[in-house]
């Protein structure tokens, strides 16, 4: 099956500023990596997980808002919202970490 260039652009981005030199792989390769190798709570993981969530979602909003609405995002926009987007998840994630620890809240 071949791989969506926009998609793999994006995805491409996302790689690179998290320091991962890699090619793209297909969706399913890449599930099966996250699901390998991203299963831990330090930044690094937790940065992965968040782009992979919102790389899929919002390429998928994009795209239905494509059909429905006929606007288009550039690749760099969704890129920019991705980063944001995870920068937000991870920084909560941590912050949120850190308060139950404090808390005693973990089981």
């Amino acid at each position: 099956m071949k791989a969506c260039s926009f998609s793999s652009s994006i995805w491409s981005k996302l790689l690179l500023w998290q320091g991962d030199r890699r090619s793209t792989m297909k969706w399913q390769e890449e599930i099966q990596r996250a699901v390998l190798n991203a299963n831990g709570k330090n930044i690094k993981a937790t940065m992965y997980r968040a782009s992979i969530v919102a790389c899929a979602y919002l390429i998928w909003q994009d795209r239905n808002t494509r059909v429905t609405q006929q606007k288009r995002r550039s690749h760099e926009q969704i890129t920019r919202l991705i980063l944001q987007e995870v920068a937000c998840t991870s920084s909560l994630s941590l912050k949120l970490a850190s308060v139950m620890r404090e808390q005693k809240l973990y089981p």
